[in-house]
């Protein structure tokens, strides 16, 4: 199902938020792609599939980059779904990947002088990203310990919104 959707979730993704998102297929070993800018140099989100059957993921710079410049290097047990840039410029790669009937939200931040993770949450539903009455991302995950909530990015991190109790249809037998 996720392969089926994939092409559709990032034309969707690009036209929202205009990003360099990118989905490889199967037969090769970058599974995702993207490139985001900060003030001064230019970023690579990269994910591999790993022999463990997770991703290997690494942000680095590409293009106008320090001598230090920082990287970041992480092992996931997650399959990889797709990442994505906002439209407003922002230094976040937005990544969601697939755990067995579950999603994995993970978020990373290069605008800095470190690459810093800024968000790791999970969720039975498929994230829907939108953009709010400010024009800042936000997304709704739910689990059925913590029902829905939105997450928005809010003064360079994620305020959490409680919006809905939920259960999941398969546990009810709906």
């Amino acid at each position: 199902m996720l392969k089926f959707c994939l092409p559709f979730i990032l034309s969707a993704c690009a036209a929202l938020f205009g990003s360099t998102a990118i989905a490889a297929g199967s037969g090769s070993s970058v599974v995702v792609l993207a490139r985001a800018s900060n003030d001064v140099s230019e970023y690579e989100f990269s994910a591999t599939r790993a022999q463990d059957g997770g991703a290997d993921i690494v942000i680095r710079c590409v293009d106008a980059c320090a001598k230090a410049s920082p990287r970041y290097r992480e092992n996931t047990g997650y399959a990889p779904g797709w990442v994505l840039l906002p439209k407003d410029g922002s230094t976040r790669f937005i990544s969601v990947w697939t755990s067995g009937s579950a999603y994995a939200v993970m978020v990373y931040d290069v605008g800095g002088p470190k690459i810093l993770k800024v968000l790791e949450a999970g969720s039975r539903t498929p994230p829907a990203v939108e953009l709010d009455e400010q024009g800042n991302e936000f997304f709704q995950l739910c689990t059925e310990e913590d029902g829905c909530s939105e997450y928005h990015w809010r003064d360079g991190k994620y305020a959490v919104r409680f919006v809905r109790r939920w259960v999941n249809p398969a546990a009810t037998g709906k």
